[in-house]
């Protein structure tokens, strides 16, 4: 058999870069590097996977936030001297390489694989190596995907990323992982490495090279400025500051509990669970966002579940729940909407009228987020999303010093966001009431029928659904909107 020594001179890591590049070796099978622009983070994790699929045949995925990323960071990038990244590994050990899949397959049989996370297609694969590049601004739950895997199959995982703040998944797993024995963590900026001058990066801010939030964020691994292009990040921070962030649990007993919902069928689906309590300044009511839930490839019926588990757990008493105004157009793969499988199973939904602008809502929100509260624990994950919802950034026309921001926000997993733009849209108007349509599994369901309309029945007469709740003093006579029917 003839053998192949994997001493690649050119890729020798840098004196900070040593401990990283020998972690796999001293037996961690999870290594987390916060790190600062111009470390050499991409480079030193191809030179890593590359020396491990000659150590075991297998699959390995190199993870970005987006396929194009894979393409324009490491298929095609190079580093400073101009050499692709790719030309550091020696031709012997390439089988063949296909550009389009952006896949190398190396002689031994292993195969190298490049991603982005932002459609979760990962049905399928198999992988005993992952590297997380930009970790911080992919979608977490590719890693809650693949952790099993790895975990049955013995694999390995690297995560590297700059911060991107503190309201987000990298930070939580930095925190909770930092003084585990089990994973190798290090976290280098610009004072410890020395690659960068700071001073000429101080320089570069008064000059108006770089702007003083990025410059943080980049070289310092500063969690504490806002992501930039953040729609909310200040707001979610002023809300800590402020003591709107509430620690213990935040359900005030004795007022109804609301939901709002995103509803995807591709997509995830994610629901928040809000109440109206007169907590502000002189009685003020604010909006109170006790709990918040999503999941992805899960039927109407899970989420109904996971309701009924809240209601029976939390003691929350529903008062009404609200989805934006096309449920009853998203059709599932049987046919049937959304608003009919609901309905179905015992749910049913006010719908949001639809805005005429993304941008109009969101400045809505806007004007209102200092009267939000939250559950710091409960809502952390959808608090998370709202934080780095986010518009991109236009290279052509920006510089670092002065970035231009497309008008829409980046669609990349931010249901969380939109769920609670349905819950605020209602709240502004007026929509938020107990009208007894709340409680689930308890109302009838008449099929082929509009559920939200008076049913005609047998003898003629009307009767509503909701008849029971909707009565007024007279109990023969209840309201439909602005008619009245009686029994």
């Amino acid at each position: 058999m003839r053998k192949v020594r994997l001493k690649l001179p050119e890729l020798e890591p840098r004196w900070y870069q040593q401990g990283f590049m020998s972690a796999l070796d001293a037996g961690y099978k999870r290594v987390l590097v916060v790190a600062h622009r111009r470390w050499g983070k991409d480079l030193c994790c191809l030179n890593l996977v590359v020396k491990e699929a000659f150590k075991r045949v297998g699959t390995y995925t190199y993870y970005l936030p987006y396929q194009t990323d894979c393409r324009d960071i490491v298929w095609m990038g190079a580093d400073r001297n101009g050499k692709r990244f790719l030309d550091y590994i020696p031709h012997e050990l390439v089988a063949r390489r296909l550009d389009k899949e952006m896949l190398i397959e190396f002689v031994n049989g292993s195969i190298l694989k490049f991603s982005g996370t932002e459609n979760n297609t990962l049905v399928g694969r198999n992988p005993i190596g992952c590297v997380f590049s930009e970790y911080s601004r992919q979608d977490p739950k590719v890693w809650q995907f693949i952790q099993p895997i790895l975990r049955e199959n013995g694999g390995w995982a690297v995560f590297e990323s700059t911060f991107y703040g503190k309201h987000n998944h990298m930070y939580r797993m930095y925190e909770g992982v930092k003084h585990s024995p089990d994973w190798y963590v290090e976290n280098q900026n610009i004072e410890y490495t020395g690659v960068v001058n700071p001073e000429d990066v101080l320089m570069d801010i008064e000059t108006g090279q770089i702007s003083y939030n990025l410059a943080r964020q980049e070289y310092w691994n500063d969690v504490n400025v806002p992501q930039e292009g953040s729609y909310f990040g200040a707001y979610i921070t002023t809300a800590e500051s402020d003591g709107r962030m509430i620690e213990k649990d935040a359900y005030m007993h004795g007022y109804d509990v609301y939901t709002c919902w995103d509803l995807g069928i591709r997509d995830s689906m994610a629901v928040w669970w809000f109440q109206l309590v007169p907590t502000g300044p002189s009685g003020e009511v604010r909006m109170r966002f006790i709990d918040y839930y999503e999941n992805h490839g899960e039927g109407m019926k899970h989420y109904i579940d996971v309701l009924l588990h809240r209601q029976m757990k939390y003691e929350y008493k529903y008062g009404g729940h609200y989805a934006p105004h096309d449920i009853s157009r998203r059709e599932l793969s049987t046919g049937q909407t959304l608003q009919y499988q609901a309905e179905e199973e015992g749910l049913f939904f006010e719908r949001v009228p639809k805005t005429n602008r993304l941008m109009d809502d969101i400045e809505q929100m806007r004007r209102v987020f200092y009267r939000l509260e939250f559950d710091a624990e409960k809502c952390q994950q959808g608090t998370d999303l709202v934080a780095t919802y986010h518009s991109k950034k236009i290279e052509k026309l920006s510089t670092e010093g002065r970035p231009v921001f497309a008008e829409k926000p980046v669609h990349d997993g931010f249901d969380g966001v939109s769920a609670m733009r349905t819950g605020i849209m209602a709240w502004t108007r007026g929509m938020v009431r107990n009208m007894g349509m709340g409680e689930i599994k308890v109302r009838q369901f008449i099929d082929f029928k509009d559920n939200y309309e008076g049913i005609a029945l047998e003898d003629g007469k009307k009767r509503d659904i909701f008849e029971e709740v909707m009565c007024n003093e007279n109990e023969n006579e209840f309201n439909i909107g602005n008619d009245s029917y009686e029994v």
